[in-house]
Order: structure tokens, then sequence, then C-alpha cells
């Protein structure tokens, strides 16, 4: 019998192809066939049919030991039936042998995932919202028999402690009646009516009473001015004097706020040994957040469908604030505004680790009501910011101000519940800065603002000026950095062994040396944001191998590079002097040669196929190993300094064999071409300047004809010519 293997892929570009092998016509080189599919990671449809047509399967690929679960973290969705949504946008049938470049050429790296939309699966999404849907009940206060400080200080002081929120919980209650995590929306209930418990172990009977910071007595009436508006608001107690055993002054200290000179009022919830941040469980209060790459996806999608599209941030006014704390709890939160003078604070405060963790898994219950019941889509959040893409085409009148319907769909439901906000802090535009990060919805780019990428650099200065800083330091300035690398993606694996060396510590004032190779990366990080030209446009990262400028197959043995170029036709080899060098490094050198022959010749988008699995997944994770991480600056830095796009994709090893000839071609270099290559591959110290020198000096090109004819038979079949 006649049969035939239908292979349908599609692609990030809208794109799909089919290859109709038949096994009359092409015999045992199915089995090759079937070797090259299997690498692809974007197949979505795989049927088996004979002449009479068509058979639906529910079958995969085997994608070489991947998991189901690891394509769905890659973002590909398995699809066991066809059906209308599989559209095949081309019906060109290619008779005869795969093409040379069935590989992951169309799957996003993965340290750019999120900034793309593949315009099938499911665009964006948003971790603050889904939260609440498989969020654990928040915890109770533990019980009075066993907090004997609490219940004897509650009744003597009944009058001092108070639940006071603006929510409306019995609204917030109703909307909450479908949603599917009914144990999490009752213990929010609860704590909106009887307070949270910051999921603190219990505090010592210690009576502790200290002084403010010195901030505090230089702006004594700023203090007091401030204070007087928690006051009014009844978020503070009326004055008392004496302390009972367990309750616990707070120092207060004045901190700059954000881009202004402005000062507020701040509570050191780090004060004292221990500390109340040191009796809550870090590993109990998880945090939810959204970020531009879980949002990108959503303008992408918005920006292809609608054309011209507006952004807007809403905020709440005062967060914390808002929320009230567990009368056992407010016990231990009390501040010495005036003189001896002290005051309970009912609410959580700022500087409390659980704040953030209750904060947001109230929050999360109220996004969802707006995105499930008040139908807002395409919503990220990031603790009080709410950020949004909307079309332009919707605007209404809300409360006297032209907005877009979206965003007075948000602000009406937080009137409903109670959630304060004032106009100043309700912007939209088609330009906006959102968490840190300019958004440009018109020329669909992102950067670091200006200003921020500079104090960024100035930190990182002063970080590398000294050898050793606090773990607490070492964790400002890498969630700084990393914040930073938001709009500059290409810098974020360079944190790689800062966070190798301080993730394993957990004591927040243990000293941590700077290494040599920590020295190295922030130096390279400070040069990179001071000096890329680099601006995330998002356009340009949606492209595959018909849209690539240069395209080049790579291999490396122990002793030599081989570099493929199947649109000039052109081999090239470089002869690896002994001692043999770890073919890691080879291939990763072969890799980096071709993106170099590809700036050298001008390109912009440059392809790159290898049949090495780990520099594949290298090129895909930005996560080098510590051999290779010098050559991988190198190859960074000059992406980014050519301002090129790189993709480098697996290739089985059939389809590859040009390259892998070239690389075994056995030639002598001359001793002075040799001992610059040496130099630069077995040198100590890895000198880059060298390593393209020696490349261009050291480069043969490859008289194709002189191999064996067997090696040719693949060369991208697509193609006219011979070699």
């Amino acid at each position: 019998m006649k049969w035939k293997m239908q292979i349908l892929f599609q692609n990030v570009n809208n794109s799909a192809s089919r290859i109709i092998l038949d096994t009359a016509s092409w015999g045992s080189q199915l089995v090759s066939v079937s070797i090259a599919v299997a690498v692809s990671r974007t197949t979505r449809v795989v049927t088996m049919s004979d002449q009479d047509g068509p058979q639906e399967s529910c079958g995969s690929i085997d994608t070489e030991g991947t998991t189901e679960e690891e394509m769905v973290d890659m973002g590909q969705e398995r699809n066991c039936k066809g059906n209308d949504k599989d559209k095949v946008y081309g019906d060109a049938f290619i008779e005869g042998p795969p093409l040379a470049h069935f590989s992951d050429d169309f799957i996003e790296p993965k340290f750019l995932r999120g900034y793309v939309w593949d315009g099938v699966n499911t665009p964006g999404y948003s971790p603050a919202i889904e939260s609440s849907v498989y969020a654990a009940p928040f915890r109770d206060a533990p019980p009075l028999s066993e907090d004997i400080d609490a219940a004897f200080v509650l009744e003597q002081y009944p009058h001092l402690f108070k639940i006071i929120t603006p929510i409306k919980v019995d609204k917030l209650e109703l909307l909450l009646r479908d949603h599917p995590n009914q144990a999490f929306v009752n213990s929010a209930l609860k704590g909106l009516r009887e307070g949270f418990w910051p999921n603190s172990s219990i505090p010592s009977s210690e009576v502790v009473d200290g002084p403010n910071h010195i901030s505090c007595e230089a702006n004594q009436s700023l203090l007091e001015e401030q204070c007087q508006d928690e006051i009014d608001k009844g978020r503070y107690s009326e004055e008392f004097t004496t302390l009972l055993l367990g309750m616990k002054v707070i120092p207060l200290l004045m901190v700059t706020k954000k881009d202004s000179n402005k000062m507020r009022v701040c509570s050191n919830m780090s004060a004292g040994h221990p500390s109340p941040n040191d009796l809550i469980n870090k590993s109990s209060i998880p945090v939810a957040y959204d970020s531009l790459k879980s949002f990108i996806p959503y303008l992408i999608k918005m920006k292809e469908e609608e054309g011209e599209v507006i952004l807007f941030k809403s905020d709440i006014e005062g967060a914390f604030r808002i929320i009230p704390l567990h009368f056992q709890y407010q016990l231990r939160q009390i501040y010495k505004i005036r003189g001896n003078k002290k005051r309970v604070d009912h609410n959580l405060n700022f500087g409390s680790s659980a704040s953030p963790f209750i904060w947001c898994g109230v929050f999360s219950l109220v996004l969802w009501i707006a995105e499930f019941i008040f139908d807002i889509k395409f919503m990220n959040n990031m603790m009080d910011n709410v950020w949004c893409v909307c079309s332009t085409k919707h605007f209404v009148n809300f409360k006297g101000h032209l907005i877009p319907l979206p965003q007075a769909k948000l602000l009406n439901l937080f009137d409903i519940l109670g959630f304060p906000w004032v106009w100043k802090k309700q912007l939209h535009g088609p330009v906006l800065e959102i968490i840190g990060h300019i958004v440009d919805s018109e020329r669909m780019i992102i950067q670091l603002h200006p200003d921020k990428k500079r104090l960024l650099i100035e930190k990182l200065q002063k970080f590398v000026a000294h050898h050793h800083h606090l773990l607490n330091d070492w964790q400002k300035i890498l969630g700084h950095a990393s914040w930073a690398c938001t709009s500059m993606p290409w810098g974020r694996y360079a944190l790689q062994s800062l966070y190798e060396k301080s993730n394993t510590k957990s004591h927040r004032f243990l000293q941590i040396p700077l290494n040599k190779e920590n020295q190295d990366d922030v130096r390279w990080l400070i040069k990179f944001f001071d000096q890329s030209p680099r601006i995330l446009v998002l356009t340009s990262l949606r492209w595959g191998l018909k849209e690539a400028d240069a395209e080049f197959f790579t291999n490396a043995c122990m002793t030599g590079v081989g570099i493929w170029d199947p649109i000039s036709r052109i081999g090239r080899y470089f002869i690896l002097p002994p001692p043999p060098c770890n073919i890691f490094w080879a291939e990763l050198l072969g890799v980096i040669s071709a993106i170099n022959l590809g700036i050298e010749k001008g390109t912009k988008r440059i392809f790159v196929h290898s049949d090495n699995r780990n520099v594949v997944d290298l090129f895909n994770s930005h996560a080098p190993s510590k051999i290779v991480r010098p050559l991988f600056r190198h190859c960074v830095m000059r992406i980014v300094e050519a301002k090129v796009d790189v993709k480098v994709a697996h290739v089985s090893a059939e389809f590859n064999s040009e390259a892998d000839n070239l690389s075994r071609i056995k030639t002598i270099l001359t001793p002075e071409k040799s001992d610059i290559l040496c130099h630069a591959i077995n040198g100590t110290s890895i000198s880059y300047l060298h390593i393209n020198s020696s490349l261009s000096s050291g480069g043969q090109v490859a008289n194709l004809a002189s191999l064996d004819p067997s090696f040719r038979q693949w060369l991208n079949p697509n193609r006219q010519g011979s070699a």
C-alpha cells in the first residue's frame, strides 16, 4: 500500500506549510525524515493517510524527550484534532526530501519569551489576577489561649483597637459569590472584617520602647503633620502612655519619596533583634506580580487587531493603609509621634514584609471582578497600579473627564467597592511610563527611562567599588538590575553569577564578598547599560527563517570549526590548535563565528543552525555555564553593538553534514596564524579583540567540489545550483 505522511506545522509568523512525503518515492529516507521532523517543537498536527484521504490522529511527534509540561512551558499548544481554528495560511506542497531547516527556528528564545505573541496561543496573562484562583486562604490569628499577652492587653485597653477600612465588604462579598476559590474569598472577607494576621510567630512578652530615627527629630513638624492625616482618617488610636507586656513601639523614620524631594513617614519594621519582620515566615507570604513580559502580548494582539490603541494606568490611593490588621497584631504596632505619647496603628504599614502579600491577595479579588464580572480585558497589575491596553474607539465622559471606557468601568468598580482614588493618578495616552519603563504603543517600543538608567549605573558603580556587601544590599541591586533588564533583556544573563553567589544565603546582615567573576559581570553590566543603544522594538522580535537576511549551518569537533552558508554557497573552516578544547566551547565559537560573518556582511537578522543542543539551549536561555561565560559575554555585546537580531536553532546532524565535514578538514595554518588563534582560544584571559581577528585571519574557504558527493545531497534542496 502506498502511504503518505502529511505534516502541518504552524509558526509564530502566522504561516504554515505542508510537507507530503511519499514513501513509494523516497523509501528508506522516511526514517531520516522522521528524525528531522522530530526536532521541530512547533509541530501542531500529524496525520497518516492513504490515497483515500486524511484521517484524524491524536498522536504527537516525540520531541526528543520533551515532556508535555515542557511544551506547555514553551508556549506551544498541542492539538489532537483538526478543527477550524487550525487555519492553514499557505498551501505550498514540496515533493521530495525535507527542508534542511526543520528545527526549532520558530520558537522564540526563552529569554525573550513574553515579548511576542505568536498569533495562535493565548496572548498575555496576569499572574496577579490568576493568583486568587489557586491561592491558599489567609491564616487566622493564633487563639488568645496561646497569646496570653494579647488577651490581657485587649482586656485592659479595648478602646485602643479598631477595624478601620473604607472597603465595602458586603458588596465585595456579593460580587465574589461565583469566584472559583471560595475558601480564599471567605478568608479575605474575614480579614477585612476582623483584621489580618501577617503570618508572624507570636512575639515575646518583652516591652519594646525605642526612639524614632534621627530623621524624625530633624523633621518633627512634618512628622506630626503627616501623622495628623492618619489620625483624621481614624487609622491611629487615641494617645496613651503606659505599655503593657507584649506591646511594641516601632521606630518611625522619614524617607524621600520616589522621584521627588518630598518626604514621607515610614515604619522601621526591621528594627530590633528579632525584628517584627524576622518573625514573619517569608515562605508563607508569596506575591504574584505582573510585568511587561506578561503584558506585551496583550499590546501586540490589540495593535494587530485594532491598529490604533491607547494605554491607561489607574492607581489606588493609600493601598496598604486601607487594609485592617488584627487586634492581636495592632498591639505590636505602636508609634511615638510627640514626646512619650503613643498611638496604636490599626492598618497595614509600608515597612512590613507581609503587607504586599495581604494587599495583593485582596486586590487580586477586585481585579478578578473587573475581568470576569465587569468584562475589562488585557489588564496587568503590580501592587496598587493597574495598566491596560484598549481600543481608541471607545471613550466616555466619566465624572467630567473623557477617558477610555475600560478605565471608566474600572474606576466605577473602585467606587462601588469603596477603594479610594484621585484623578491625578489616573492616566491614559499612546505613550505611558509603566513600572519605570516608557511604553510607546504607536512605535511599539519599550525603553528604560534615561534618568532611571543613569541612577542604576551609579548604584552598580558603587556596588562594584567595594568588595563586601550585606545580603540585603545584594538583593536590592539584583532586583534593581533585573527590573532594568525588562526592556534590555540581553543584559540579564550577567546577573547569573550574582544570583549564584547570593541565593543560598538567608541572613540579611551577612557580609558577602564579590569574587572576580561577579566584578567582571557588574562592570560588563555598567558598560552595557551605559553604551547599549538598544531599545526593545516589539515588531522586530517576531521573525523566522523566511525573514532572515543571513543563514548559516555550524559544527565543531575537537580540532576545528566548520561554517556553511547556503545562500552564498560558501563553506569556511577554522583549525583549532592543540591541545583539544572543550567541545561546548568549540561549538559556541562556531556559532559566534557565523554571527560575526553575518555582521560583517551588514545583515540585521542572522539565523544560525547548530546540531549541538547545549549551544542552542544557551542562546535560548541566556544562562551560560562558567566555562563559556566570557565568550558568551563577548557575543552578547557584539550583537548589541551591531544592532542585529540573532536566532540559533537546532538542526539534526543528518542535515548538517556540510558544516560537520568542513570542521574536520585537515589544513595546516601558518605558525603566525596558529599562534594568534591559540592565544585567543587557550589563553587564561580571553582577548575579545583577538577572537574576531583570529577567525578572520585563520579562516579558510573550502572547495566543496572536493568533498564526497554524499555529503552534499542535503544542501538545502529548495535552493538552485550546486556546490
